[in-house]
C-alpha cells in the first residue's frame, strides 16, 4: 500500500484551503545574466494533510522535514500543467513555500490529485546573541524600508503623471496653448520627494480659470474648474495604493 496516496473514498475532509501553484521561469536581469523565477500559475481549493511519523520514513524522509499532501479536485487543464511541469512546481500555503516532490491522479480515477510537497519553512537557531539578533532585525527593517520607499516613489510618479495628463485633457482654454502647457517638476528635500504640477504657457490663467474673476466693465467670469476636480479623483485613490504599499512592505 503506498502511504502517500490519497483515498479520495475514506476522505471526510473539504477542499477549503487555498493554496497557489508557482511555475519555474527563466528571465534575464538589467545585465543579462538568466535568473530562475517562480510565478503564478494558478489558485486553488485544496484539502491538506501532513505526513505522519511513519509516513515520513516510507517516504524517504526525516521526521524534521514538513512533508504535506495537497489534495485538489482533477480536472484536464490542471493534469495538463502537472504533465508540463511537475518537476518544476511549488506550492503556496499560508506564506510557506513548498516544493512539489510528486503529482499522484488518485487510482487514476480522474477524480482527485494528490499532491506531494516539501516545506521550506524557516526554522529558528537554539540559541542566537543578541548583536546576531539586532543585526538580523536591523537588515529586515532596512529592506522593508527600501521597498516600501521605492513603491511609494513610483506610486507619486505615476500619480503625478497621471495628473499632468487629466488636467490637461479636461482644460477649459479653447486654444490648445494653456492645456498643452501643464507640467509637473521634482523637488527633493530633507529625505522627501514631491512632484508639483503647474502650467508652464499660461501660469497666470490656472486661477482665474479656476475660480472665475470679475470683468473690467463689471459683472463676473464663471469659474471654470478643471484642477481640483482631477486632485480630488486622483488623490485619495493614490493614498489607497500607498497604504496598500505599506501594508505589503512594498
Amino acid at each position: 500500500m503506498n502511504p502517500n496516496k490519497y483515498n479520495a473514498n475514506s476522505h471526510t475532509g473539504r477542499f477549503n484551503k487555498r493554496i497557489t501553484i508557482m511555475g519555474q521561469s527563466v528571465i534575464q536581469d538589467e545585465i543579462g545574466n538568466e535568473i530562475e523565477v517562480f510565478t503564478e500559475i494558478c489558485k486553488l481549493w485544496s484539502m491538506i494533510k501532513t505526513l505522519r511519523g511513519s509516513e515520513y520514513n516510507a517516504a524517504g524522509q526525516t521526521e524534521s522535514v514538513d512533508i504535506t499532501r495537497f489534495i485538489i479536485k482533477w480536472t484536464r487543464t490542471i493534469e495538463d500543467i502537472f504533465a508540463l511541469e511537475k518537476t518544476k512546481l511549488s506550492v503556496q500555503y499560508k506564506g510557506i513555500s513548498y516544493d512539489v516532490k510528486s503529482v499522484i491522479n488518485d487510482d487514476e480515477l480522474n477524480q482527485t490529485f494528490t499532491i506531494i510537497a516539501e516545506g521550506k519553512r524557516r526554522q529558528m537557531a537554539n540559541s542566537i546573541s543578541i548583536d546576531d539578533l539586532a543585526k538580523e532585525i536591523t537588515k529586515a527593517i532596512a529592506e522593508y524600508t527600501a521597498d516600501v520607499t521605492k513603491g511609494i516613489e513610483k506610486e507619486i510618479d505615476d500619480s503625478s503623471k497621471l495628473a499632468v495628463k487629466a488636467i490637461s485633457d479636461n482644460s477649459p482654454e479653447r486654444t490648445t496653448m494653456y492645456a498643452k502647457g501643464w507640467r509637473r517638476k521634482k523637488i527633493t528635500s530633507g529625505g522627501t520627494v514631491k512632484y508639483i504640477v503647474y502650467n508652464k504657457a499660461k501660469p497666470g490663467l490656472t486661477h482665474l480659470l479656476e475660480f472665475g474673476h470679475v470683468k473690467r466693465g463689471g459683472g463676473r467670469v464663471e469659474a471654470k474648474p478643471h484642477i481640483r476636480k482631477q486632485y480630488d479623483a486622483i488623490v485619495p485613490k493614490m493614498l489607497d495604493r500607498i497604504k496598500s504599499i505599506i501594508k505589503n512592505g512594498g
